[in-house]
Parts: structure tokens; sequence; C-alpha cells
């Protein structure tokens, strides 16, 4: 971790809490992408009927289907039972819930051995001077929002990103790649590194791709 002074960033930015001129303080409420878990669950929205469905019981009642070919009839009225649909469905339900536990071990490892490192719940991420950082950050990130130059002051934190790979392992297992996270064992690329920072932000200008190239 490092402490940092009026330093130049970047920040791609998909929301409105950032606005040129303004100076906000970042660390003590919730950002948007853990934030998200609080609100959003993954259930199944019913094509037919457009009723909410509880992704587990698309699980269960699937698996009773293909062993005894007979449909619940209840998940009948509600999904197609197609098994290309099924999967779609349940890989992207995995997917969330999986990065759910993946933050709360970051965040319980962190607590415990890095109480002093930014949190990645509160955090925000953002993007060394660097124009290739910028630019690997920019399409990693599908090319979507503003690029703020920022200056900021506070405490930043760099790792490499190989270490949030989604994993059905163990939590210990989980918990000790998090440990890695947090003793900032970087990869093989650094401009691919996170970064994150609690702390105040000036947000300078607004920048375009095209002032990277």
């Amino acid at each position: 971790m490092e402490i940092v002074e009026n330093k130049k960033y970047y920040h791609i930015h998909r929301s409105n809490l950032l606005e040129v001129g303004k100076t906000i303080f970042i660390g003590k409420e919730k950002n948007n992408f853990n934030g998200y878990f609080d609100k959003f669950g993954h259930n199944y929205k019913s094509a037919i009927t457009g009723e909410n469905i509880n992704s587990y019981i698309i699980a269960d009642k699937m698996a009773e289907f293909t062993t005894s070919n007979i449909k619940n009839q209840y998940l009948e009225k509600h999904f197609s039972y197609d098994k290309d649909e099924t999967i779609r469905h349940l890989a992207n339900t995995l997917s969330h819930y999986l990065k759910f536990s993946r933050e709360q071990l970051f965040e319980e490892v962190r607590q415990e051995f890095f109480s002093n490192y930014p949190s990645r719940n509160k955090c925000l991420w953002i993007i060394p001077n660097d124009k290739n950082a910028v630019n690997y950050w920019w399409n990693t990130l599908g090319q979507k929002g503003k690029i703020y130059e920022i200056n900021v002051s506070g405490k930043v934190h760099q790792a490499s990103q190989q270490y949030l790979d989604l994993s059905t392992n163990s939590f210990d297992c989980i918990r000790e790649q998090a440990f890695k996270y947090w003793t900032a064992t970087t990869g093989t690329n650094k401009i691919e590194d996170e970064c994150l920072f609690e702390g105040f932000v000036n947000v300078v200008t607004e920048k375009t791709i095209a002032d990277f190239k």
C-alpha cells in the first residue's frame, strides 16, 4: 500500500458520483460494484409470465427432469425447459454468487490482516498515469463510461487481478488468494494490475480515449 498526495491518476466512470471540478471523499460508503449485491439477486425473469423465479428452483427441477423426464407443474408455467437456456442462466447465476463470496472473503482477510488498506467494498478503482494502462482498462471495461483525469490524496493499493479469478475451490483456498492479493504480489503485466483508492478525489477534467493514443 502507498500513501499519495495530489497524485495524478485516471478513472473510468459509469455512474453519477463524479463530475469535473468536484472533490469528494471515497471510503465511507459501499461502491456500486459491491453495493449491487445488496440490492439485486439473480432470479430468472420468465419470458412467458414476466414473473421472477428463484434460480435454485430451476436448477433443482431441471435436474429432476433430466432423470425422470417429468416436468414440474409450477416451473412449466414459467420456464421453457430448454437445456441451453438453463445452462446459460445457471452459469450467470453461479458467476454472480461466486463474485459475492469472493468479495466477502477478500474483505474478511483485509479486515483481519490488512485493516489499514483500502477496502474493495468502499474503494474507487483508479488507473495510473500510463496511456497503456488506460487503453487496457478502457477495452476491458467494454469501452463504456467517461474517462476522468483525477488528483488523489489518500491510500492506494496496487495488486494483480489474477488472484480475483472466480473459483469453486474451498474458502481457505480463496483466502490464500486474497492474502497474495493484499500482499501486493503483482502479475506478469503491471498495466493489468488493479489500483484501489480511498481518500480525497479531485476531478480535474474529462478525457476521451483518443487522448491516450
